[in-house]
């Protein structure tokens, strides 16, 4: 059985001058002002397609891992992580502990049919992906 995980890599847009509309970078770090306790959502900044994945570490040094894995175009460098998990882009979560640049959330519903055994589950991940809406 082989399991195929995809992850899109995107930059985000600059604002545009011309209609005064804002990036979507703006909007994350607008959103991105969360506490612990409070619950928002796991998102790729500038993607809204649901079937993308969100890749997480149990530990903060796999975190860091599935980063380097990610920055190295090695997504089955992520497999070999003990600690990674996924979930659908856009599943909602509960921000549990912060250490800059990372976030801890619980996973409290996901987005996608497979995402249901990893709810209850926490993990670790960029904060830019932790968002209230």
């Amino acid at each position: 059985m082989f399991l195929i995980i995809v992850i899109a890599a995107s930059s985000t847009p600059k604002s545009n001058q011309s209609t005064g509309s804002t990036s979507s970078s703006t909007v994350a770090t607008q959103n991105n002002d969360m506490q612990i306790g409070d619950d928002g959502y796991l998102r790729l900044p500038g993607i809204t397609d649901t079937k993308q994945v969100i890749c997480l570490g149990n530990t903060k040094d796999d975190a860091n891992q599935i980063s380097k894995a990610l920055a190295a175009k090695d997504f089955v460098g992520i497999l070999e992580i003990p600690g990674a998990f996924c979930v659908g882009n856009g599943s909602q979560a509960k921000l549990i502990d912060k250490d800059f640049p990372l976030r801890r959330v619980r996973i409290t519903k996901g987005i996608n049919d497979v995402d249901s055994d990893k709810v209850g589950l926490s993990g670790w991940l960029p904060y830019e992906w932790v968002v209230k809406n």
